[in-house]
């Protein structure tokens, strides 16, 4: 960060981003979205042979914790 006077921003020394000071790969969204979607795959695979989507999962999993229940 270089030293800014009164009245002016203070600028902060980093990589040249180009025009887009934003690119999609730089995003922790990207990232999380990834992610996301390889640990569902592996959920898909693990609950298809059980008619369940995983939703129906995470319902199942909190009637569990309170049960006796009746669905």
């Amino acid at each position: 960060m270089t030293e800014a006077t009164i009245g002016e921003p203070a600028v902060v020394d980093g990589p040249d981003l180009g025009d887009n000071p934003l690119p999609p790969e730089r995003q922790v969204c990207s990232a999380l979205a990834i992610a996301n979607r390889s640990v569902l795959r592996i959920y898909r695979r693990l609950l298809e042979p059980l008619g369940l989507t995983h939703p129906h999962y995470l319902v199942m999993l909190a009637l569990r914790e309170f049960s006796p229940r009746a669905v």
